[in-house]
C-alpha cells in the first residue's frame, strides 16, 4: 500500500470518528434525558465511576468498578461505546461478517494449493524411485512442464490471495485506531470532569504543615 493510500485510509478512519461524535450529538439535541447517559463524548463513562469503597491497590491489580478484574481500560471503554452507538456497532459487525466471510471464501483456495503442494511433493519423491536415469529424466521433464502450467494458472488467485492478506491487515490497523479514536474522547470527558478539585487538597496539605509546626514546637518544648 503506498503511502498517499495509507493517508487516506487514516484519513477515512478518521472521518467515521467524526460521524460517530456527530450522531450522538445530534441524539443529544434531540433526547437530552436518554443522551446525557449514552454520551460518549461529554459524560464520564461508567466504566470509570469510582465504586464504593474503592482503594487505589484496586487499580494495581486491575480491578474494575464492577468487582470484576480488568486490566485493559481501553477495552472497557470501547465496550461501553458500543453498547450505546448503533452506527459503532453497525461498523464493528460488518467488520466481523467481512472477516467470517473471508474465512469461508479461502477455505476452498487453501485446500486446494495444499492438495496440489502435497501433490508435487510427492511426485519428486516418486521420481527419485526410478532406476533408469534415462526414463527419470524423461518423465520430470513432463512433470515440471506440468508443474509450470499450474503456477501460471494460479498466479492469479495468488496475487489476489496476498492483496486479501495486506487489506485484512490494514483494517486491523484501523480498527485500533477507531478503538483508540473513540476511547480518547472519552477519556478527555474523563480528565475534565473528574479532575480533582485543588482546593480539596490543598486544604490536607495545610493541615499537613500544621501539624508538622505542631509536632516540631512540642520536641522543642521537650528538648528545653
Amino acid at each position: 500500500m503506498t503511502i498517499h493510500n495509507k493517508k487516506l485510509a487514516i484519513i477515512s478512519i478518521m472521518f467515521i470518528i467524526s460521524l460517530l461524535i456527530a450522531c450522538n450529538k445530534r441524539g443529544n439535541h434531540n433526547n437530552n434525558t436518554v443522551q446525557n447517559s449514552n454520551n460518549i463524548t461529554t459524560q464520564t463513562p461508567k466504566a470509570l465511576e469510582e465504586n464504593d469503597g474503592f482503594e487505589v491497590s484496586d487499580l494495581k491489580i486491575g480491578r474494575g468498578r464492577f468487582g470484576r478484574k480488568s486490566n485493559n481500560i481501553v477495552d472497557e471503554l470501547y465496550d461501553e461505546a458500543l453498547e450505546n452507538n448503533p452506527t459503532l456497532q453497525a461498523l464493528e459487525k460488518q467488520i466481523a461478517m467481512l472477516q467470517k466471510q473471508k474465512t469461508d471464501s479461502l477455505s476452498h483456495y487453501r485446500y486446494y494449493t495444499q492438495t496440489n503442494n502435497n501433490y508435487w511433493s510427492n511426485t519428486s519423491w516418486y521420481l527419485s524411485k526410478i532406476q533408469d536415469s534415462t526414463l527419470e529424466l524423461s518423465t520430470k521433464k513432463i512433470i515440471d512442464q506440468h508443474r509450470k502450467k499450474y503456477f501460471e494458472d494460479v498466479s492469479e488467485l495468488e496475487k489476489i490471495e496476498e492483496a486479501i492478506q495486506k487489506e485484512q491487515q490494514h483494517l486491523k490497523d484501523l480498527q485500533i485506531i477507531m478503538k483508540l479514536s473513540v476511547t480518547q474522547q472519552m477519556i478527555k470527558a474523563y480528565q475534565k470532569n473528574e479532575k480533582p478539585k485543588i482546593e480539596q487538597m490543598q486544604k490536607i496539605l495545610n493541615e499537613y504543615q500544621e501539624l508538622n509546626e505542631k509536632a516540631e514546637k512540642y520536641i522543642d518544648e521537650l528538648k528545653n
